[in-house]
């Protein structure tokens, strides 16, 4: 894998990726440990990753709409900008996917 565009992309974008990774940091958690604590987190921390993922997917889209807005010689076609400006969105939803997979799994394993 290739992560050598992540250091490319803007603060906010890497902001989010990180608020998205924590609910799944709980859910694994919760997996492992499964308690009433770990559980409770889950609901705020996966509406802080629902907003940073919606954020993130307008910020891409702002950012390649101002791209294709001010063409200079070396900019992507605007399929590739809307392209790119998907990807953290789903990013973050995969996060939080995999997140209620492992709290789903926490739930059905007997205490």
């Amino acid at each position: 894998m290739d992560f050598g565009g992540l250091g490319h992309a803007p603060l906010f974008t890497r902001l989010g990726l990180l608020i998205g990774l924590l609910p799944l940091l709980a859910g694994l958690w919760c997996a492992i440990r499964p308690n009433d604590r770990a559980l409770s987190l889950m609901r705020p921390l996966s509406l802080a990753a629902i907003f940073a993922a919606a954020s993130n997917v307008l910020l891409g889209l702002a950012n390649a709409l101002h791209a294709f807005g001010t063409p200079r010689a070396g900019t992507p076609h605007v399929g590739i900008l809307l392209a790119e400006a998907m990807i953290p969105g789903f990013v973050g939803f995969a996060f939080l996917t995999v997140a209620w997979l492992c709290v789903a799994l926490a739930v059905r394993r007997p205490s």
